[in-house]
Parts: C-alpha cells; structure tokens; sequence
C-alpha cells in the first residue's frame, strides 16, 4: 500500500472514530500538522465518495468532513453497516467538532496523554449521567478532567467535579460564550464545587495547557517582570498555602498568584482573606496577582473586593496596579513601588 493509500485510510479510520471533524482537525489530529496536503487528501475522499464535506453552518469560513456510507463500508469491511455508525445528526455536530477541536488543541500541545470520555469515567469510576467530562489530559503528573460549558453544561460539569473529590486531579471547563465564562467565575469564586478549577474560554487554551506544561518557564518569566518593580529579593516556594510562591525581602513577604493560566481556586481562597490573617497564617504582608493587561487587573480588582494589600502586574505592558479606594490604580515604578502614580 502506497503512502497516500495509507494516509487516506488513516483519515477515514478519524472519522470512523470522532465521527465529524473539521478539516483542520483532520490535519492536526490524523496527519500531523500537514495542511496543505490534508486539504488535498480530504478533496481526493470527497471525489470518490468516502466522504462528505459541508460548511460548519456557525462559521461559514470553516468545512467539516464526515463519513458517506460507502466511506464506512470501507473502514468497517462490511456491506450490513447501521446508519447510526457513520451518520451524524445536525443537532450533535456542535458537541462533537467541540469536543473534537478541544482535542485538536490539546494534541498540539503535546500533554503527556489524552484520554477519552469513555476511558476517563472508567478511571474516575462515576456513571455516564453523574458528569459531563469529554476528556481527561496529563500534565506533567497531575490529571485534569476536561467539561464543555454551554447552555446546560454547568450543572453537569459541578456535579462531575462533586463526584470527583477526593481525587488528587484538576478541573478545566472551556468555553465559546464569554458570558458564561463571567458568570461562573462570579459564581465558583464564592462557592468552589472543585479544589483545583481552570475556566478558559476555547481560543486561550492552548496558552493555558502550555503554562501547565512549562510552570517553570512561566514563573521565570514572572519573576524577571516583578523584579522591574521591587528591585531585589527572592523567590520562595510555599507549603501549606493556597499558592505556591511568594517574594521575600528585608523580611516582607508578599504572597503571588498567576491567574493568567485560568485558575480560580487560587483567588477564590485568598479573597475573604484579611491582612491580618494573611500576616499570621503565611507571613505575608499582601497579594500579587499576575493578570493580563490593565482591564484584567480592573475585573480582578473588583471581583476580589478592592482589598488595599492587593496588588495586580499586568504582564503584557509590565505595569503594575494596586487596589485603593475602591478602584484599581497604577503604581510607580522602580524601588518598592510604594507610590501612586498621580496626575
């Protein structure tokens, strides 16, 4: 069997599998990232009738491919094939290139392993009706389980996430809608339903996966950005703490959160937090969140309450910001950034 045999019938044993997928899905999850030759090989299909091809009918800019009945005799060695085998119906194809785009982007990222729904619910041990999880991922040791939030997806992924205390694991829920993204993070920042949460809307999340990947980078990153702002000190990892860094220097701690890679469990546990209790549990004198860019640094504020020990670096224009009187402002830079800055 020649190469391009081989990769046509890869293509067709994807789809038998993922039962719809993108064309870009098809590139990166069957053939490795090869585009142009992806586009060309899925025409080829559709020329002899293996497989469909229509527009996603939410964006018109994009096609998806599935596969015709004479595609699954093909795959299935076999003329009897069900209907229900190959067929998807229109009101599935958004769950399904969802769940399937969701893979395409962990895939890219090269997470330690993927694991689908069937195989997750078996390992975490819940029936099909008591979560929503479409996929289970590993990042450097730590599993995660991955929910699609839409219109109803909220109760499902809270009762999974229920259903898996106990379990030393991460939860990420991903999101098209940022409205949804808003409201459940109003709502989970008062009442958790999982130790460790992520919510990312579906573009950033390959970023996301990739700060889970490479914490070390990142938080080098972040230290070389604090620095321009505090001159000195150092870095001191934590135990027992609802973070895992904190800056030290001339005796002052200042406790740090990244909540740029989705997190909301770390903000969640430091926002009812009083200076008075952040001094005697950890010895700290208050919180630096790494946000974004400066409107971040305003939604966080408000949503922490506009607590004065509540600092918040932007990242990408490296300033930094303060909570006072009820509003975020900018800092001074240089030396201890004690300084508003003014005018």
């Amino acid at each position: 069997m020649g190469e391009m045999a081989m990769e046509k019938e890869e293509i067709l044993k994807g789809l038998e599998r993922y039962k719809a997928m993108t064309i870009e899905q098809v590139i990166d999850v069957i053939l490795g990232g090869e585009a142009r030759r992806g586009y060309y090989l899925v025409d080829r299909l559709r020329k002899e009738k293996m497989v469909r091809v229509e527009r996603v009918p939410w964006d018109a800019k994009k096609k998806y491919a599935v596969l015709t009945r004479r595609g699954a005799e093909e795959v299935k060695g076999r003329s009897n094939i069900k209907t229900h085998e190959y067929y998807v119906k229109r009101e599935e194809l958004e769950e399904i290139l969802k769940a399937n785009e969701i893979f395409r982007i962990t895939k890219k990222v090269g997470v330690d392993e993927i694991i689908g729904r069937r195989e997750a619910l078996e390992e975490l041990k819940i029936p099909a009706n008591k979560s929503s999880v479409k996929w289970m991922v590993d990042v450097c040791g730590r599993r995660y389980a991955i929910y699609i939030r839409d219109k109803w997806g909220k109760e499902m992924a809270e009762k999974g996430m229920l259903n898996s205390m106990g379990k030393d694991m991460g939860h990420i829920v991903v999101y098209e809608k940022r409205e949804y993204y808003n409201a459940d993070r109003r709502d989970w920042l008062t009442n958790m339903p999982a130790a460790k949460l992520y919510l990312v809307m579906i573009e950033e999340m390959g970023e996301m996966l990739r700060m889970l990947k490479e914490q070390e980078v990142v938080w080098r990153e972040n230290v070389g950005k604090l620095k321009v702002h505090v001159g000195s000190g150092e870095l001191v990892k934590l135990k027992d703490a609802p973070v895992r860094y904190a800056w030290e220097k001339n005796g002052k701690r200042m406790l740090l959160s990244d909540v740029t890679d989705g997190n909301v469990h770390e903000p969640a546990m430091l926002m009812k937090r009083t200076k008075e209790e952040l001094k005697e549990r950890w010895g700290a004198e208050g919180v630096v969140f790494f946000v974004r860019g400066v409107k971040e640094a305003r939604v966080w504020g408000r949503l922490l309450g506009y607590k004065e020990f509540h600092y918040f670096l932007a990242k990408d224009e490296g300033d930094l910001y303060r909570a006072l009187g009820g509003k975020v402002v900018l800092m001074r830079k240089g030396g201890d950034s004690d300084q508003v800055v003014t005018g």
